[in-house]
C-alpha cells in the first residue's frame, strides 16, 4: 500500500490508521499521484488518501473502478482514543467517479492558531475575511468550504479561542449556523450561540 507522500499528514493518519486498528500492511511512501499510476498498474493494492478529492485519485477512478473503504463507528472510537484530532464523517457520494453513495470515514480538524498576544484587530480581519469569503475559498480549495468552529474539538483538544471578546462576538454573527460566545475569561466553558 501507499502511505502518502513522506512526511505529510496523508502519511503520518494512514500509518496511525493501521497501527490503531492492528491491520499489518507492507506500505511504502508515496504521493498521491505515483500511487495513483501504482494502483493503475498493480504494483500496489490501496492507498491513503487526505483533503478529497485527489487530483491522482480524481484521475484514476475516471480510468477504472475504485472503492473506498469506510470506516465503523468502532475503528472511529479507538482512532479517536489515539488521536482527538479525528472527527467522524463522511466522503460524499459523487466525490470520485463511481462513489455513488456517501462513504463512512473520519477526518482530521485543521486548526487556525495565535499566539495570545496577536493583536485583536489581526485575528478579526483574518476570521472576517476566512468567513465572508468561504464560497470563493471553496472554489480554490474544496476543503475550506467546510470552514466552521468545532468548539467541542477545541474544548476536547484543551485549547482556548483568542482572549479578545469583540473577536469572538465577530466571529460568532460571521460563522453561520455553527457559532459560539465566549467570555473574555478565556478557561470559561464555551457556549453555542442563539442563531438569529
Amino acid at each position: 500500500m501507499a502511505y502518502g507522500a513522506a512526511g505529510s499528514m496523508t502519511n503520518a493518519n494512514s500509518r496511525m490508521v493501521f497501527e490503531t486498528l492492528g491491520i499489518n500492511v507492507s506500505g511504502q511512501d508515496m504521493s498521491y499521484s505515483d500511487a495513483a499510476s501504482a494502483l493503475k498498474d498493480g504494483a500496489i493494492d490501496c492507498l491513503g488518501q487526505g483533503g478529497a478529492p485527489a487530483s491522482g485519485i480524481v484521475e484514476l477512478a475516471a480510468t477504472m473502478p475504485i472503492k473506498i473503504i469506510p470506516i465503523s463507528d468502532d475503528e472511529i472510537t479507538k482512532l479517536q482514543a489515539v488521536s482527538p484530532f479525528c472527527v467522524a464523517g463522511v466522503l460524499p457520494a459523487n466525490t470520485y467517479e463511481g462513489q455513488t453513495e456517501d462513504v463512512p470515514s473520519f477526518y482530521n480538524t485543521v486548526f487556525w492558531c495565535a499566539n495570545k498576544n496577536v493583536d485583536s484587530d489581526v485575528v478579526y480581519n483574518a476570521l472576517d475575511t476566512a468567513f465572508k469569503n468561504v464560497e470563493y475559498l471553496g472554489t480554490v480549495h474544496v476543503q475550506w468550504s467546510t470552514l466552521c468552529n468545532m468548539p467541542e474539538t477545541v474544548e476536547s483538544l484543551g485549547a482556548v479561542y483568542h482572549p479578545a471578546p469583540e473577536v469572538l462576538e465577530r466571529a460568532c454573527q460571521i460563522a453561520g449556523k455553527r457559532r459560539y460566545l465566549k467570555n473574555s475569561s478565556t478557561t470559561e466553558k464555551m457556549e453555542d450561540c442563539i442563531e438569529t
